[in-house]
């Protein structure tokens, strides 16, 4: 049942990989390390709360027939805690990754900053989306990663199209996504 959606998914979390390399191969190495420099926080956050999350999702759909409860209240809770990380990206990633990843490293700050903001936004709404498969609208879920890959492929193209700059790209992709 959900295996053209994923299917779908992990072709557009592909597609900026696709274009960046295209477009630039040192910009695709930025992208890679803020994908997990950032992620890797992410994933210890995401995997504890989201067992909690699925299981009162699904108790109250059993009880109630919707989950809006529990998809608010872990809205407002996963919100906090990527308030909090894009704070702390906002505020160390100038001063620590250097430390961490050495001075070559120092030209991926602004990607990292800006592709910060994106992974923690996907965190929030990727981390809920248990309801579109739970909540028996695997549809929308579908149509919406249709409609992802092609908003993705048409900023990428059209960023090419306009030659702007690689640091806008990114942040147009990041407005996009």
């Amino acid at each position: 049942i959900v295996f053209p959606g994923n299917f779908l998914n992990n072709l557009a979390q592909s597609l900026p990989v696709f274009f960046l390399g295209k477009i630039d191969s040192q910009v695709l190495g930025y992208y890679g390390l803020a994908r997990r420099v950032i992620e890797f926080p992410l994933s210890f956050v995401a995997s504890a709360v989201q067992r909690l999350y699925v299981k009162e999702l699904t108790d109250e759909i059993k009880s109630t027939g919707t989950g809006r409860r529990s998809y608010i209240k872990n809205l407002k809770l996963y919100g906090v805690i990527a308030a909090l990380l894009i704070l702390g990206i906002l505020t160390f990633t100038k001063s620590l990754l250097p430390i961490l990843f050495g001075k070559e490293w120092v030209p991926a700050i602004p990607y990292v900053m800006i592709l910060g903001i994106l992974f923690n936004v996907k965190f929030v709404f990727g981390g809920l989306s248990f309801v579109m498969v739970i909540g028996k609208a695997p549809k929308i879920a579908f149509i919406w990663q249709i409609c992802f890959a092609f908003i993705l492929t048409l900023t990428f193209i059209m960023c090419e199209q306009f030659q702007i700059e690689l640091i806008n790209t990114v942040f147009a992709f990041v407005i996009s996504g």
